[in-house]
């Protein structure tokens, strides 16, 4: 089965929880054209590897759970949504007493191929505020996570910066290799600062954004 090839006993739930999100990302394609209505759940990703938003987050909360940990479901409207859309759906988590957002279809889609990304791995509500909006009434009970902390994927040392000159450092060799970047700020934004050095580096169009 998925979970027996991908999880093992000795793992944190966060080590799970990356393996599944890895494992759905990079083995199913967004799309809004699918086989019946079986991209809207679990179906599409283990008939042929195709889903829309409530697809993914089917699979996640499926995966997830079989793998021992807390998912549910939430949804809303967002900013990146067509005119007349019905919205769009990602998942919540629940680790060490508090929720968090994971977001598949979004991580799935700014990679744009067979990549993997981790923007949308274990934010805080707050983080979405400018994007996205849902009802409160359907979230489950509990704590939430109020900032972006360890739990996040890309808070780790690889992008942790706690000076602008550090985090110019971690943006420029990861712009190098490709043209996408990640740096985490504890406590302190230093986007701006970061921005405006970029362009000795030779990436003057280059924006840090700030979640």
């Amino acid at each position: 089965s998925v979970i027996s090839a991908i999880i093992q006993p000795a793992m944190t739930d966060i080590e799970r929880e990356l393996a599944v999100h890895d494992y759905i990302c990079s083995h199913c394609t967004y799309s809004l054209i699918g086989e019946g209505e079986n991209i809207t759940d679990a179906r599409g990703f283990f008939e042929h590897g195709l889903l829309q938003c409530a697809g993914y987050v089917d699979t996640f909360r499926l995966l997830a759970r079989l793998a021992g940990l807390d998912v549910e479901i939430i949804g809303g409207p967002t900013t990146r949504d067509a005119a007349g859309a019905k919205g769009h759906a990602w998942n919540l988590i629940q680790l060490d007493g508090l929720w968090y957002v994971v977001d598949l279809t979004w991580d799935d889609r700014l990679g744009g191929d067979s990549s993997v990304e981790h923007t949308f791995f274990n934010l805080p509500q707050s983080a979405f505020g400018a994007t996205r909006t849902w009802d409160t009434d359907y979230c489950p009970a509990g704590s939430y996570a109020l900032n972006v902390d360890e739990k996040y994927y890309y808070a780790t040392t690889d992008y942790l910066a706690t000076s602008p000159e550090q985090g110019v450092d971690i943006v420029v060799r990861q712009l190098r290799d490709k043209n996408m970047a990640y740096v985490c700020f504890p406590g302190t934004d230093y986007a701006k600062e970061v921005t405006e050095a970029l362009g000795a580096y030779g990436f003057s169009d280059t924006t840090c954004i700030s979640l």
